[in-house]
């Protein structure tokens, strides 16, 4: 058995500042106030002519609800004096925090800050206050984002305001936000603690429903222990500017790849003699315990795809030419795909066509013509609603000395996902597309 592994994927922190008040409701689809964000090279500088408060009011469509408000501030030598100010700022006249400007110069980066503000009117006012003399305060950009369904644990109990401190995403590589988070929150990259390293691709499955709704996108990297027997350790450094202790509120999101590859997902290397893990967590396994067939191969055209490289094929027209594959969830639809390259395994240079079958049900026919002289791999998926506790994979020989052969099989239960079409039917879904318009990469 798997010895679970604990792995960290991101980390919020919160602390709470003052009271306001609480009412209404608001549908999940993205309803936005925001100035959109400016290049930096350009700020607002406010004149303090004997009047230390300046302010930017802005209208708001959902008087009354939390909003995600951020503030952001680029020094970057505007006014040729080498001072990056420092400052204060207050929400509708409360206070919210002390910004300090003096790395956001030379080549640093701008500076955020964030908080969750229940609005009280129709109108939300944000203030710079001149906090020194010679100091004037200036402003980037300002973004705002009613938001509902998120953090009720809290905001269903408190009036106060939530001060951003970190929204972490550990392992990743890129700074995410929308339109990756439909709530414009920013996800920064994170310094990798002491004893661990960073991953990608956890395998989460097709569909999660997860409480504050994180991006998949962020929910794809992680950090992990070095031995599971190091703990992992966190510095939060929290604002020191206020004279008594305050609460703080803290979101983790843990997953544990041990239960993660339990949850039914199989993936199977057709005709390798070892079993193999790519991008640090998805194991390949062998075949030799789903099929009776003993014929396997080692493709001379090797592919960057690793489980491309070993095939099974079946010289024999017996029922014996399937795979069994017990399943965890009976009953429930399964993403089935199968893989095929041909790479000249046999010397004949004759790319064969076949037949595949579900539990003796027709699927596909596999024409594998393509698959050869640097030709990709071919696949065909389905969705398919199992009806045992196994599912059964069979190649038919269809043409005379045409031998079928397969290089991977992988399946996933799967469930919340195509119900407009799975919970009317039980017919199987053959993917006939499945396309990243604008991307560069295969996701």
């Amino acid at each position: 058995m798997e010895k679970p592994v604990q792995i960290l994927l991101v980390f919020l922190a919160f602390h709470l500042l003052g009271a306001a008040s609480n009412e209404g409701e608001l549908d999940d689809r993205l309803v936005e106030y925001r100035l959109r964000r400016q290049q930096f090279s350009r700020c607002r500088r406010l004149n303090f002519m004997g009047n230390r408060h300046q302010l930017h009011q802005s209208r708001l469509q959902h008087a009354g609800y939390n909003y995600i408000v951020r503030a952001g501030f680029y020094y970057g030598n505007y006014d040729g004096l080498s001072k990056p100010p420092t400052f204060d700022l207050k929400l509708d006249r409360e206070n919210w925090t002390t910004v300090n400007t003096s790395s956001s110069v030379d080549g640093g980066l701008p500076i955020y800050h964030e908080a969750i503000y229940l609005t009280r009117s129709g109108n939300l006012t944000v203030c710079l206050v001149q906090t020194r003399d010679g100091e004037v305060p200036f402003i980037s950009s300002l973004e705002g984002v009613p938001i509902t369904n998120l953090y009720e644990e809290v905001l269903d109990t408190t009036t106060a305001t939530l001060h951003l401190v970190a929204r972490t995403n550990f392992g990743g590589s890129e700074v995410i936000k929308f339109p990756d988070d439909s709530y414009n929150r920013v996800w920064t990259r994170g310094a990798i603690p002491p004893n661990c390293h960073a991953n990608v691709s956890i395998p989460i499955g097709y569909s999660i429903d997860i409480e504050n709704a994180p991006p998949i996108s962020m929910l794809l990297n992680y950090i992990e222990s070095v031995n599971v027997s190091y703990p992992i350790t966190l510095d939060v450094n929290l604002p020191l500017q206020y004279s008594t202790p305050l609460p703080a509120y803290f979101v983790f999101y843990f997953a544990d790849l041990a239960s993660t590859r339990v949850q039914g997902w199989w993936s199977i290397d057709c005709g390798s003699s070892s079993s193999h893990v790519v991008d640090g967590s998805i194991s390949w396994e062998i075949d030799t315990n789903y099929t009776k067939a003993d014929s396997n191969r080692r493709v001379p055209q090797n592919q960057a795809v690793e489980e491309m490289n070993t095939l099974r094929f079946f010289p024999n027209q017996t029922d014996n030419n399937c795979y069994v594959i017990p399943l965890k969830f009976p009953g429930f639809n399964h993403i089935v795909r199968a893989g095929f390259y041909y790479g000249n395994y046999d010397g004949l240079s004759k790319p064969p066509t076949f037949d595949l079958k579900l539990d003796r049900e027709n699927w596909t026919t596999v024409n594998t013509s393509s698959s050869v002289d640097g030709g990709l791999p071919i696949y065909h998926e389905a969705i398919y609603l199992t009806r045992s506790g196994n599912l059964t994979v069979c190649l038919v020989q269809t043409m005379d000395r045409e031998v079928p052969f397969i290089s991977s099989l992988e399946g996933v239960p799967i469930r919340n996902i195509y119900e407009e079409v799975l919970d009317t039917t039980t017919a199987t879904l053959h993917l006939v597309a499945s396309t990243n318009f604008g991307g560069s990469e295969v996701r």
